[in-house]
C-alpha cells in the first residue's frame, strides 16, 4: 500500500518522513481492521515522475533507505513516467541505475509507463525491452518491470492492445532464447487511466475490464487505485455509497466496476509468494483527510479479502 506524491516540494526530506509516518499509521489501522492481511501488508510510498530528485540526491536516498531499514519499515517504490517510456532516450542507462536502487530501498517492483502514442509502437518497445543489456540488468537486479496502461486515447490504453503486446513480448523472448525472462515483465494496472480511456472513447469499460483481468491477472503486480468520473484522470479517493440513496453517477459506476473485478486478481493469495511484491498504490492528487483515505482503503480491502472490515 502507499501514497504517491509529486516532486515539486520545498522540503523533500520532511515529505519523505511525513508520508512514511502516514503510511505506517494507515497500515496499522488496516491490519487491525483486517487481521488476516497482517503478514503481507507493508507500508510504502511511491516516488518518481521523472524529475528523480529523490534518487539523484545521495542525502535523500539515505533518508529513503533509513525509512526502509527502520524498526517499522516504510518502503519506497519507484515510478517512471513520460510520454515516451520506455522509448525515451537514455532509458536503459536510467534503468541500470534505478533497478539496483529498488533493491536498496527494499522493493522488488518498478512501474514504467507505456508510451502515450496513439499508434502502436510494439516493435520498437520489443527492441528496447529485449535488448541484451537491459535483460542483463533485470536479471541481475531481480526487479519486476511493471509496465503501466496509459490513457489520452493512447494505443496502450485498450485491453486488446495490452493483451497483444504481452503475447508479442513473450514470443520475442522465446525467439531469442530468453523465455525465462518472461516472468520479470509484469503490469501496473491504473484504474484511473482505464476509466478515462474508455469513458472518453465512449466504450463500455466493464467487459474489457473483465477480459483484461482474466487474460493478464498473473502479470498484474502493481495497482494504482483511485477514482474519477471518466472525464479526466482526477485521482480522487473512492467513496462509500451514500446512506439511504442510490448514486448512479459515473464516478460511482466506475468505482463499483473496479471493486467488483478486484477479487479476480487474488491479490491476498499472491502476495509475496514469488520473487516480487503485490503493490497497491493510492495515487490521490486532491486534498484528503485521514478518515477519507481509510474509507477509500477499506473499500479496496473489502474487495480484496471478500469480506467487510471487522469494525
Amino acid at each position: 500500500m502507499g501514497a504517491s506524491i509529486g516532486l515539486e516540494e520545498p522540503e523533500p526530506e520532511n515529505i519523505i518522513r511525513q508520508l512514511s509516518a502516514f503510511s505506517r499509521e494507515a497500515a496499522r489501522v488496516l491490519v487491525a481492521d483486517y487481521p488476516g492481511i497482517g503478514k503481507v501488508l507493508a507500508p510504502a510510498v511511491q516516488y518518481g515522475n521523472e524529475s528523480d530528485i529523490y534518487f539523484d540526491d545521495p542525502d535523500l536516498v539515505d533518508v529513503l533507505v533509513s525509512e526502509a531499514n527502520a524498526t517499522e519499515p516504510a518502503y519506497a517504490f519507484v515510478h517512471q513516467t513520460s510520454d515516451k517510456q520506455p522509448l525515451k532516450p537514455g532509458f536503459r542507462e536510467k534503468m541500470a541505475r534505478l533497478l539496483p536502487m529498488c533493491r536498496r530501498l527494499g522493493t522488488r517492483n518498478i512501474t514504467i509507463h507505456l508510451p502515450l502514442d496513439r499508434d502502436g509502437t510494439t516493435p520498437a518497445l520489443l527492441d528496447e525491452l529485449c535488448a541484451p543489456g537491459f535483460l542483463d540488468a533485470v536479471r541481475k537486479s531481480r526487479v519486476s518491470i511493471d509496465l503501466e496502461n496509459n490513457w489520452h486515447a493512447s494505443w496502450f490504453g485498450f485491453t486488446d492492445h495490452l493483451i497483444d503486446f504481452y503475447a508479442a513480448l513473450d514470443k520475442r523472448l522465446d525467439a531469442i532464447g530468453e523465455g525465462r525472462m518472461k516472468e520479470w515483465f509484469g503490469m501496473t494496472f491504473d484504474c484511473g487511466h482505464f476509466f478515462a480511456q474508455y469513458c472518453i472513447a465512449g466504450r463500455p469499460l466493464r467487459p474489457d475490464l473483465d477480459r483484461l483481468f482474466s487474460a493478464l491477472a498473473d502479470r498484474i503486480r502493481t495497482l494504482h487505485l483511485h477514482g474519477n468520473d471518466g472525464t479526466s484522470d482526477q485521482h480522487k479517493c473512492f467513496e462509500p455509497p451514500p446512506a439511504g440513496s442510490v448514486d448512479t453517477s459515473a464516478f460511482r459506476s466506475n468505482q463499483q466496476a473496479l471493486l467488483t473485478c478486484l477479487p479476480a486478481l487474488d491479490l491476498a493469495g499472491r502476495a509475496r509468494e514469488g520473487e516480487w511484491d503485490m503493490v497497491i498504490v493510492s495515487e490521490i492528487a486532491v486534498p484528503f483527510t485521514t478518515d477519507a483515505y481509510l474509507a477509500h482503503s477499506r473499500l479496496i480491502f473489502d474487495a480484496i479479502t471478500g469480506r467487510p472490515c471487522k469494525t
